[in-house]
């Protein structure tokens, strides 16, 4: 009751967030700093996901994707995965990309760095690739590709 003379501009308006989006992507960097920190840092990997759902999970606050292509076969998504990272990206600008090269493409260091130099430039953080050699890596870690790997079984 005591606004009555207060004119429009003098009032008081909510601040409303029309969105959860916010900027910036999610690098290798600002996970080193997370970890720092002690936060959490939540990764999802489900084995078949689409944009939408990548879209979710980068709204939901979800920090790593780790996603591989669409295809019947393991040929068919090592040769949509550069189109998928793409179309994740348009959808998900923020969190951080896993892409999960298949074996195949990775045949020698070469080939594994011309993949992931791809995926890279279309939007892909980082990569993970199960059965490479420690030369291999050390060439791919060498020539600026962010590697996520395992360490031991």
């Amino acid at each position: 009751m005591g606004e009555t003379n207060k004119s429009e501009s003098e009032i008081e308006k909510p601040k409303l967030k029309t969105s959860l989006m916010q900027k910036g992507r999610k690098t290798p960097w600002h996970l080193q700093q997370m970890k720092d920190r002690g936060e959490k840092i939540v990764q999802v990997s489900p084995a078949h996901n689409d944009p939408l759902f990548a879209m979710f999970c980068d709204m939901a606050g979800v920090d790593i994707l780790r996603y591989t292509a669409p295809g019947e076969n393991v040929e068919h998504r090592a040769q949509n995965l550069a189109w998928w990272t793409r179309e994740i990206r348009k959808v998900a600008p923020t969190i951080h990309l896993n892409a999960y090269i298949q074996t195949q493409r990775c045949a020698d260091k070469y080939s594994a760095l011309r993949e992931a130099s791809i995926l890279h430039a279309d939007g892909a953080d980082s990569m993970i690739i199960m059965g490479i050699t420690n030369d291999t890596l050390k060439y791919l870690t060498d020539n600026h590709v962010s590697v996520f790997g395992h360490v031991g079984v």
